[in-house]
């Protein structure tokens, strides 16, 4: 039951909708008149908090 809940959460369909969130997100900083490089910066940190959260993953989650 866990490995199909982690496949669910790391499956490829999952790996698109993170890439549209990050997306959303930076356009949204965009539309605010939020500098370029600072939402580029932003939408980086937002991403790396998924690969993070991955790392933590695939340290203490192996079976």
């Amino acid at each position: 039951m866990i490995k199909g809940i982690i496949a669910s959460v790391f499956s490829e369909s999952t790996g698109r909708e993170i890439e549209k969130a990050v997306g959303a997100f930076y356009k949204s900083l965009i539309e605010l008149g939020i500098p370029e490089q600072t939402a580029l910066k932003m939408a980086e940190n937002y991403l790396s908090t998924f690969h993070q959260f991955w790392g933590d993953y695939e340290e203490n989650w192996r079976w």
